[in-house]
């Protein structure tokens, strides 16, 4: 799947950026980086025919990490939701569709909405 990626070396470069020991030192005072290393990791394996376990591994990692500053209440309520909407994402993938429903909750509870889901094609959010 490298073909559809335009500019590999990207990926690569941003991975290199995220675990070099130089810049480590000053990105791990920022809590996003976690949040950026799993966007990375996974744009990453999202590239890649097969998935890979080790990418999976440093995803995880990075999940639980980002998601104990997730319980601090520095984070803004929009900031967690769509982490959590993006965690979705990743577990879908992933083949993870309890997690994926766990994070969409979560989402939901942090922003205050409920979803009721009517028939087949209609959805409505109450707020």
């Amino acid at each position: 799947m490298v073909e559809n990626l335009k500019h590999p070396s990207l990926i690569m470069t941003a991975e290199y950026l995220l675990e070099n020991e130089n810049t480590n030192s000053f990105l791990n005072k920022c809590p996003s980086v976690h949040w950026w290393k799993i966007r990375t990791y996974f744009l990453h394996q999202k590239f890649l025919e097969e998935k890979s376990t080790t990418l999976w591994n440093s995803i995880q990692n990075h999940i639980s990490i980002f998601e104990s500053f997730c319980q601090s209440e520095t984070l803004g309520m929009e900031y967690i939701a769509r982490f959590y909407i993006e965690l979705s994402e990743i577990y879908t993938f992933y083949y993870d569709l309890d997690n994926a429903k766990r994070c969409l909750q979560k989402a939901k509870n942090v922003i205050g909405i409920s979803v009721n889901t009517k028939g087949k094609l209609f959805n409505f959010i109450v707020f």
